[in-house]
């Protein structure tokens, strides 16, 4: 498991999209250097190399949002898929649970929303339907795919880094997608 480390002074009361990184260690040429190591001799590994190398030994991240949004898009990109991402701190979202995703929602204009299988045992449905948005509660299914190496037992839920160096981008998104919804 790799993990960035972030400061923790006052983390509970801070957003996400407040929280630093903590570069005071050398955790993102480890975490490249730990990439590097696990999947050099895969089949893919040449496909994603520049861009790792530019997230983690180019770039310098004060923020874990920005890493994550860098990460997102080349997800997205990979899976050919041209979604805007936009910061809930640019639209004042209000509320707890159910109450702040349907002001999410209503702030974007939005008329569906996927919550996870979870969502089901929070989400208010009424007011959703009262708002005329649509709700989908989806449970992901983990796909199975063969990994390199890795003949007999297959590892599941490994991040999509896994996916990525073991098929090419066209194969990716329809592995997600098996047996899943579709987007």
């Amino acid at each position: 498991m790799l993990s960035v480390p972030t400061k923790s002074k006052d983390h509970f009361e801070k957003t996400i999209g407040e929280i630093e990184v903590n570069n005071d260690t050398n955790w993102s040429r480890k975490h490249y250097k730990t990439i590097f190591l696990i999947y050099k001799n895969h089949p893919f590994f040449n496909n994603h190399k520049s861009f790792l190398e530019e997230m983690y030994l180019v770039k310098k991240w004060q923020k874990l949002m920005e890493l994550n949004i860098f990460f997102y898009k080349y997800i997205l990109k990979i899976i050919d898929k041209d979604i805007k991402i936009v910061m809930a701190s640019d639209y004042n979202i209000q509320g707890q649970k159910s109450d702040l995703v349907l002001d999410m929602c209503l702030k974007l204009n939005a008329s569906t929303y996927i919550f996870g299988g979870e969502g089901e045992n929070y989400a208010n449905k009424e007011a959703f339907k009262k708002n005329n948005i649509n709700l989908i509660f989806q449970d992901y299914k983990h796909p199975i795919y063969t990994q390199k190496g890795n003949k007999k037992n297959f590892i599941s839920h490994l991040s999509i880094l896994d996916l990525m160096m073991n098929y090419d981008n066209n194969d990716i998104k329809s592995i997600i997608l098996k047996n899943n919804l579709t987007i």
